[in-house]
């Protein structure tokens, strides 16, 4: 069967315009292709930037290198608690309260750690540390009654000691009786000679200590004596010299003083009629006040005049049981 003849023929520009409607539905095709996935859901070409993801560990890290042996020998700084204990305190200024408070809490256990009821040789030396140093009075006569006490026979030495320098040192006065007293609780450690020697010191404190000790050993001599030796002070010039005597004869033991006294209430002085009087009220009995006190509120002194007025209304409380 013959087919008819197309009574067109196909031109030349023709056949270009097929050629490139071919092009263009190839390119649409490629570019469907990129845009639609198989499953049906369509991706936006412009996308939002996401943030770069955190960045990952390596699996296997490098191990750190070992420390050198100069590193090591580099000394650390101790801890803070350690630092601050070894740190030495910072004492307060000499003068304010806080050095007066802080003496005197060092002063006080020292004091505890001289009690009977510490060990004796923790004692002991605790008491010979602190009569070597200038420590203050009562703790010196703390630290003397200790070694009276657990060491008598140098506590003898320094007690003869003290009475060489007793001029020098004026607070030795109020310690050197205490340690006669001490020694002599413990025995006859302290000589005759001693405390004689203790009498010559002219210091009514100590020569008390010394003339109680010699009368408990039988010597019954030395209140005369030291009751004229007074008489004689008496009449010295200088008032603190005429005021130990007084001192001395108000608080003798003994009858010998006792006329001595009463005669002093009729001395010229008023300063010395008024230490006397302040004596007796000390030391003399109810009897001897009430003798002489009505007698001592005519004297021409005020001062004499209200002692005497103040002994007699404590005497007169006294009487009548403290009313």
């Amino acid at each position: 069967m013959i087919r008819p003849r197309c009574s067109r023929e196909l031109s030349p520009a023709g056949g270009s315009a097929r050629f490139l409607a071919l092009a263009l539905f190839a390119a649409g095709v490629l570019v469907a292709l990129l845009l639609f996935k198989p499953g049906g859901g369509s991706k936006s070409v412009v996308t939002e930037s996401a943030p770069d993801p955190a960045p990952r560990l390596s699996p296997d890290p490098k191990p750190l290198p070992e420390p050198t042996r100069r590193e090591l020998d580099v000394p650390t700084a101790p801890p803070a608690e350690t630092a601050q204990q070894e740190r030495p305190a910072v004492r307060p200024p000499v003068g304010t309260a806080q050095a007066r408070d802080l003496a005197l809490e060092e002063r006080m256990q020292r004091l505890r750690g001289l009690m009977p009821g510490q060990e004796s040789g923790e004692r002991l030396a605790l008491a010979r540390e602190i009569l070597g140093e200038d420590a203050p009075g009562p703790l010196a006569s703390r630290a003397l009654n200790v070694l009276a006490e657990l060491d008598p026979e140098s506590a003898a030495e320094e007690c003869r000691r003290l009475l060489a320098d007793l001029d020098g040192e004026p607070y030795l006065v109020s310690i050197v009786p205490q340690v006669i007293r001490s020694l002599e609780k413990e025995g006859p450690y302290l000589s005759d000679e001693d405390l004689r020697a203790a009498l010559e010191t002219e210091r009514a404190e100590v020569q008390l200590a010394a003339v109680r000790a010699l009368e408990a050993r039988g010597d019954t001599t030395v209140t005369g004596a030291l009751v004229l030796r007074a008489q004689e002070r008496l009449e010295s010039d200088d008032p603190l010299e005429q005021m130990q005597a007084i001192s001395l004869l108000t608080r003798m033991p003994g009858p010998e003083a006792r006329p001595v006294v009463l005669g002093l209430l009729e001395h010229e002085k008023e300063e010395i009629r008024l230490r006397a009087l302040q004596g007796l009220g000390m030391s003399f009995q109810d009897e001897d006040l009430e003798e002489v006190l009505p007698r001592m509120l005519d004297d021409p002194s005020e001062r004499v005049r209200d002692i005497a007025q103040r002994m007699l209304r404590r005497q007169e409380m006294r009487s009548n049981g403290g009313r």
